[in-house]
């Protein structure tokens, strides 16, 4: 369980920089932990499988959605279109 967590929390570093690679990543990591939650619970399996996976899977998909929507150029899919977006703004008015 523990090379697991340790797993998941490089994953987590690695989705900041690259949300596609770290998203996949962190989707593996919580079908591992929710497996092992299957395995090695004795009783309400289903409940330790959303407790121990669930978070991990929540957090890829938000990763996934993040990395598609920079790549589809989407408004607040990245920091660079905000930044092109105010930039386009003078004191005059849009450009």
């Amino acid at each position: 369980m523990a090379i697991l967590i340790v797993v998941s929390t490089l994953s987590v570093i690695v989705a900041w920089w690259r949300e596609r690679a770290g998203g996949i990543m962190l989707a593996v990591c919580a079908v591992a932990q929710g497996v092992f939650a299957y395995l090695a619970s004795g009783h309400n399996r289903g409940f330790a499988v959303l407790i121990a996976g669930g978070p991990y899977l929540l957090i890829s998909i938000l990763f996934l959605l993040s990395w598609r929507g920079r790549e589809r150029g989407q408004p607040g899919g990245s920091r660079r279109n905000a930044a092109v977006a105010s930039s386009d703004v003078t004191p005059e008015g849009p450009t």
